[in-house]
């Protein structure tokens, strides 16, 4: 992540924590159908905003927070991010199976 960001994990951990139920939301409902407007080129497209302005969301990010949050109470996640061990320090099949 660093090399394509800048930023470490645990710069924007918390920020990333916050954002998720938000996340889920909005994959939830989906995504705004984009417009088109007579006089912008398609090539420019990407700078029509498009937004929903319905409480809707903000009332399921809600609930997914509070989903999240008991979760977390029950059982806190590990904080960074979880990476396998390097082959090196891996057991081939045939260790585990003894």
């Amino acid at each position: 992540m660093q090399k394509v960001s800048g930023y470490q994990w645990c710069d924007i951990e918390k920020c990333v924590k916050w954002m998720v139920p938000f996340a889920m939301a909005f994959r939830e409902v989906g995504s705004s159908k984009l417009k088109h407007f007579r006089g912008v080129p398609m090539e420019n497209a990407h700078n029509i905003q498009t937004h929903a302005n319905s409480l809707d969301l903000l009332d399921k990010a809600q609930a997914k927070k509070a989903i999240l949050s008991e979760q977390n109470r029950i059982s806190p996640p590990p904080s960074g991010v979880l990476t396998p061990p390097p082959s090196s320090k891996k057991q081939n099949s045939e260790e585990e199976t003894e």
